[in-house]
């Protein structure tokens, strides 16, 4: 029977294995470091298909049980809880008291003062005489500040001669529900234990991070703001945090964060704010704004490290940051708008970046301490503001080229030569058309700051040339590129003069250029 049992075990394994192995989610608070720990499993959380919400956030809030507010003591008549009553958006709730290893028919209670909902002072008078068991509340408390263990309805009598008494309250607390898609935070937040794969997203909402709370992306797991549509965001959030903590991780070695179409913001909690710091990981930003509180102190800056293993930055602004460091080469950076700083960007690794914007910085608008060279492509304003730290940093400001070359019926020209070179006669590119009439993009460099002298140079005005055999070649010259390239060019026919028959006897030639017909000699 055993053996046939196990045979059927084997089967139904083979046939339903997710069944089989299925791993549920787990959400866990733990009030003493009051941290929530959301991770993912088969049945919720585990996947961009079935993600984490905020919505089931607060059900887990509310489902929560026995959360400690007094760990089981000793009765005394003046104790005060060691974690407050949490009644979030219910504004009172009502307590359970705990009572154990007491000797039963002693007649004592539990007197308990604090405030109801409206602020208004009240006091409770519980009955424990029947001894150990589990006492509801029957007023609903916002607060609780003295709990008094006598043999005095009124409090002030004989504390018990024996037992233990614990506080508890049967919602976490941590998670404020304002309705109309608007949640408060109170509990630091863990998207993932380090391990399990676990999928949080929050869309069309706004999320209020309490003061001192912070939350994080770690190890395989994956935060996603607003929804990704194409290229850019859509259905995106605004989170308010007021991160009380030297270096604000939200996002570590092998987790994800995206955020797109959405505002993110630091009050100021703290003095000079916080960092916001995306230490590693896939961090992909895009259409998004992150506004600082400070831009006077380095606590201000926002920081991508070294640890990230791809950083996508589209159509992102920072508003009022002390800076934006780059630690780590973007795989795309573009469209960047930094207003209101006092370093603008700061970098020390070899990137380019397209169409970058930097607004009233106060002290430099690029900061470049790398010993490699930091390329700006089709930067939005005049970069005037540039200071280097490292003898072998080079910032460049250069713009891209593009041409495209027709003949003068609007023909695309294959095989045309275009040549480029700067003021100095530098050859900066030849490359031939395609059968579309594009040359390959190109980038050419308008300025360049090299060393700590920040010495300058400056490569325009530059100088064009298209040729193709049987056009004529045309030559643009004293060109200033200050500005992306986006030409679309004609070459003239070569005319020659041509021999034609009006007759058998008379041969005629006609001069394309003045249309005139002569007779041949």
């Amino acid at each position: 029977m055993k053996r046939f049992l196990k045979h059927i075990l084997i089967v139904l394994l083979v046939i339903f294995p997710a069944f089989a192995w299925a791993a549920p989610g787990t959400q866990v608070y733990t009030v003493a470091t009051n941290l929530v720990t959301l991770v993912g499993g088969d049945d919720i959380g585990g996947t961009s298909g079935n993600p984490y919400t905020f919505t089931l956030f607060k059900t887990y809030d509310d489902a929560g049980t026995g959360t400690v507010l007094l760990s089981a003591g000793t009765p005394a008549s003046d104790l005060a809880l060691t974690y407050a009553v949490r009644p979030v958006e219910y504004l009172a709730i009502v307590v359970k008291c705990i009572v154990a290893n007491k000797t039963p028919a002693q007649t004592d209670y539990i007197f308990i003062t604090g405030k109801d909902f409206k602020g208004d002072a009240q006091t409770e008078a519980i009955d424990v005489t029947a001894g150990n068991d589990t006492y509801t509340s029957t007023k609903y408390w916002a607060s609780i500040t003295n709990l008094d263990c006598s043999d005095n309805a009124a409090g002030g009598g004989t504390v018990w001669a024996d037992g233990t008494i614990a506080v508890t309250q049967d919602i976490w607390g941590v998670v404020w529900d304002l309705l109309q898609s608007n949640y408060q935070i109170d509990s630091i937040v863990a998207f993932g234990n380090g391990s399990t794969a676990t999928f949080f997203k929050s869309t069309n909402e706004t999320i209020y991070f309490a003061d001192t709370i912070t939350f994080g992306v770690v190890a395989n797991a994956t935060l996603q703001l607003g929804n990704l549509t194409g290229v850019g965001g859509v259905n995106g959030v605004y989170w308010s945090i007021g991160a009380n903590t030297d270096w604000y991780n939200m996002v570590v070695a092998n987790g994800t964060f995206n955020i797109y179409g959405s505002l993110m913001v630091e009050r100021g909690y703290r003095a000079n704010g916080a960092p916001f710091v995306f230490w590693g990981g896939i961090v992909d930003i895009r259409n998004s704004t992150l506004q600082h509180s400070s831009k006077t102190k380095g606590d201000g800056a926002v920081l991508f490290y070294t640890a990230i293993s791809s950083l996508t930055l589209i159509d992102v602004i920072f508003r009022q940051v002390y800076l934006v460091e780059l630690d780590i080469s973007p795989t795309v950076a573009d469209r960047i708008t930094i207003h209101d700083s006092t370093h603008g960007l700061y970098s020390i690794i070899p990137a380019t970046l397209t169409k970058l914007e930097i607004t009233s910085a106060a002290t430099n608008q690029i900061r470049h301490a790398g010993a490699n060279t930091l390329t700006i492509v089709d930067s939005v304003n005049a970069i005037t503001q540039v200071r280097i730290d490292n003898a072998a940093g080079v910032i460049r400001d250069a713009h891209l080229c593009d041409i495209n070359i027709t003949d003068k019926d609007g023909n695309n020209l294959s095989g045309a030569i275009v040549a480029c070179v700067d003021q100095y006669n530098t050859s900066i590119f030849s490359v031939l058309t395609d059968v579309n009439g594009n040359i390959a993009q190109q980038t050419i460099i308008y300025k360049q700051w090299a060393t700590t002298a920040e010495t300058l140079t400056t490569y325009s005005p530059h100088k064009f040339t298209l040729s193709k055999a049987g056009y004529e070649t045309l030559v643009l010259d004293n060109i200033t590129v200050d500005g992306p390239v986006d030409w679309h060019l004609e070459l003239q026919s070569i005319k020659r003069p041509r021999r034609f028959q009006t007759s058998c006897a008379d041969d005629y030639y006609e001069n394309e250029y003045i249309h005139e017909f002569k007779k041949a000699a």
